[in-house]
């Protein structure tokens, strides 16, 4: 597997239309900045992709704890698939640090907010600050993905993780 600061800015370009000349190392700074921009923009693609798959999950379900349960095991299944691991969980925490976990939490952190509010709400989860909660629980799915992904058998950890992951997430429901 290549390092990311070992490619050339080219390689990064190919099915970007530099074939047919329309784009070149020096377009692609002027858009992107450099190497790293680029690879921001296309985590950023890939969390708004993310977030459409988890969207279509949430909508399946009428039931907002299942919806949210369902919707957190799927991101970490997620993390199996081999190129959210190489760009999200490996080149993407090597190159930009932070920055992924400040990109996931953007896009995620506010809605299940809001799904955790209504729980609460409704009587079915305990009172707590649902922004709190929210920001705990996409770190305990950010860990756990990463984790995953950096496993020699993603399949056994991913199962491990979705264990545990309900067992505390029952710790959090109204009895």
């Amino acid at each position: 597997m290549q390092n990311f600061y070992a490619i050339h800015t080219v390689h990064l370009s190919y099915g970007c239309s530099l074939s047919s000349g329309r784009l070149n190392t020096r377009s692609l700074y002027h858009h992107f900045g450099n190497k790293e921009g680029l690879l921001e923009a296309v985590i950023l693609q890939l969390d708004e992709e993310l977030g459409k798959v988890i969207l279509e999950e949430w909508n399946s379900h009428s039931d907002e704890w299942k919806g949210l349960l369902s919707c957190c095991e799927l991101s970490l299944k997620m993390a199996m698939d081999p190129v959210i691991k190489k760009i999200y969980h490996t080149e993407g925490r090597f190159v930009l640090g932070e920055r992924v976990r400040e990109i996931d939490a953007k896009s995620s952190i506010r809605p299940m907010a809001a799904v955790i509010e209504n729980l609460i709400r409704e009587g079915k989860l305990k009172k707590v600050d649902p922004e709190t909660l929210a920001r705990q629980i996409n770190a305990l799915l950010m860990e756990s993905a990463i984790f995953i992904s950096e496993s020699e058998n993603p399949k056994l950890t991913y199962s491990l993780a979705i264990d545990s992951f309900r067992i505390i997430m029952e710790g959090l429901r109204t009895r």
